[in-house]
């Protein structure tokens, strides 16, 4: 999607992008996004570019990064690739201000509202935008998220199963059943597959 400002975003699966027809005669150019996307902001000094979501604001004049803010998840993850970018805290009567630079990942916690910053591999941004997902010591619940949206499914745990671990893994594009084999040799898990439905048995993680 290219904006009128010539701003290209690219959507993710289950996210939606809110913005006017022109930004023309508005001092700011302000979107407001729910669930994933990339964005390439055109440079326009004057008129900042901002994207509002359910906790943090991003404030942008030129630049690339990637924001992830999907209702239900615990965080919010902006990644810079390139630029300066300001995380402002939206929640409270004291919003904190973050200045991120390239290279760094800002992950905002709906439970305590902190903002903390990361270094971030810039291999890894907008894995879903390309042909293989690769998951660096990522939590499982992020592992799991990601592959529903992938894949446009369900996937259930059983209620014993551990999302407290990390997984490291590189899934190409390849069908839901040759991914879900993966994960079985990786983990030793058991799984079965309804149509959009996936089921999950045993422990992914390591006792």
């Amino acid at each position: 999607k290219i904006l009128q400002d010539g701003t290209k975003v690219t959507l993710n699966a289950q996210s939606s992008l809110q913005f006017p027809t022109a930004f023309a005669g508005r001092s700011t150019r302000e979107v407001t996004l729910t669930g994933e996307a990339f964005f390439d902001v055109a440079e326009d000094k004057d008129h900042p570019f901002i994207v509002k979501t359910q906790g943090i604001n991003v404030v942008v004049v030129g630049t690339a990064f990637n924001l992830k803010s999907y209702e239900g998840d615990p965080t919010i993850e902006t990644t810079l690739v390139r630029g300066k970018v300001v995380i402002e805290n939206s929640k409270g009567k004291t919003p904190k201000k973050v200045e991120m630079k390239p290279n760094q990942k800002a992950v905002f916690s709906h439970d305590t509202e902190n903002i903390t910053l990361l270094d971030a591999n810039l291999s890894d941004t907008a894995p879903w935008n390309k042909a293989t997902l690769e998951f660096e010591q990522e939590e499982l619940y992020n592992v799991i998220k990601s592959l529903e949206r992938w894949y446009g499914v369900k996937i259930h745990t059983e209620k014993e199963v551990s999302m407290n671990c990390q997984l490291t893994a590189r899934i190409d594009r390849e069908s839901l059943k040759e991914t879900m084999e993966v994960l079985k040799s990786l983990t030793g898990i058991r799984y079965s597959i309804l149509e959009k439905d996936v089921f999950i048995e045993g422990n992914m993680c390591e006792e």
